[in-house]
């Protein structure tokens, strides 16, 4: 991903800024795993299936990754270390009779070369959930679909369910507001003084009706590039309790109670815009799927990468028996 972009959702990233599962040592794990490609545009985009063992046809999670440059397994490449809670996920899942798919973001891993910035649009990654959502549904495997957002992939998600007409839709640590306001929240949070939030607001809304930004902090100048204005303009026309609302089968949102990048009032308010949502809290849960009672930021952001954390047996269960249960919706 060219550094540019790389900067700029790194930093929406990080200023949104247990029990482990498993088998014993050499036992076979009771899932199989396959590689899986998606050409796209003529790019290509790849990703992990994992299936159960067995030949009764099960459910399929599809994971969407939430901002900035994150791989298959969820990790963040502007952070030092792998903490791995998709791929612990997606893992755990897979021992209780549920096949998953994740995959590397446009930029990122194995889909390096499938990103242009001038060109990325929040609808690409839209069509990319739908792509490999339509990959799935061919797979005779599969029982069901469901789609898992996180963060960012939580909006992303909810046009390609639409789209899909998948089974199931589960929101993880996803926002309750716009982009443009999620950016204005962020920059409260980190002390700019009145004028200055009063200026990237009016620079914001220079970009939503397609005019040159000017007026903003310095320091946030990767964020109206031209380069990415493109991309930024696509994002602020989505809120996301509008969308969710235009969903007609049950919906599954989960919040962590000690998450500071999106937090429990977002959980909330996506939950109250659908008469079909279920909120479900798990307590001291992190923005990365990582349970530390700490709030205490930097203690946090240690935690997102710390490989000796698991994701929580709850949060596991949640989405197992929510997927499960969506067979009988298909």
């Amino acid at each position: 991903m060219p550094l540019l972009h790389r900067r700029l959702f790194a930093g929406l990233v990080l200023s949104l800024a247990v029990c482990a599962s498993g088998v014993a040592a050499g036992e076979a794990e009771p899932f199989v795993s396959e590689a899986r490609e998606l050409p796209s545009g003529g790019d290509t985009l790849r990703g992990t299936l994992l299936v159960p063992a067995g030949n009764k046809p099960t459910p399929v999670v599809l994971f969407l990754p939430g901002s900035g440059p994150m791989d298959r397994d969820g990790n963040a490449a502007s952070l030092p270390g792998k903490g791995n809670p998709t791929r612990q996920m997606a893992e755990d899942l897979a021992r209780q009779g549920v096949a998953s798919l994740r995959f590397d973001k446009r930029g990122i891993g194995q889909s390096k070369m499938a990103a242009k910035p001038d060109t990325l649009r929040f609808e690409t990654y839209i069509d990319d959930a739908v792509a490999w959502g339509e990959m799935l549904r061919k797979d005779p495997r599969f029982s069901s679909l469901t789609i898992v957002g996180h963060s960012e992939g939580s909006l992303i998600g909810m046009p390609a369910v639409r789209k899909l007409k998948a089974e199931g839709y589960v929101s993880l640590a996803g926002s309750s507001l716009p982009a443009k306001d999620i950016l204005m929240r962020q920059f409260a949070g980190a002390g700019l003084a009145e004028a200055d939030l009063k200026a990237m607001r009016n620079a914001f809304e220079q970009v939503e009706r397609g005019e040159p930004a000017s007026g903003y902090v310095p320091a946030y100048a990767m964020l109206f590039h031209p380069d990415v204005q493109g991309y930024m303009r696509s994002w602020m026309a989505y809120d996301p309790t509008v969308e969710i609302a235009k969903l007609k089968q049950p919906i599954l949102v989960i919040q962590g109670t000690n998450d500071f990048q999106t937090v429990v009032d977002d959980a909330r308010r996506l939950a109250a815009a659908s008469k079909s949502a279920k909120l479900v809290l798990i307590e001291n849960m992190t923005h990365f799927l990582k349970v530390e009672p700490s709030p205490d930021r930097m203690v946090q952001v240690a935690s997102y990468t710390d490989p000796k954390l698991h994701v929580p047996a709850q949060l596991v269960s949640e989405i197992a028996t929510y997927a499960k249960a969506r067979d009988k919706a298909r």
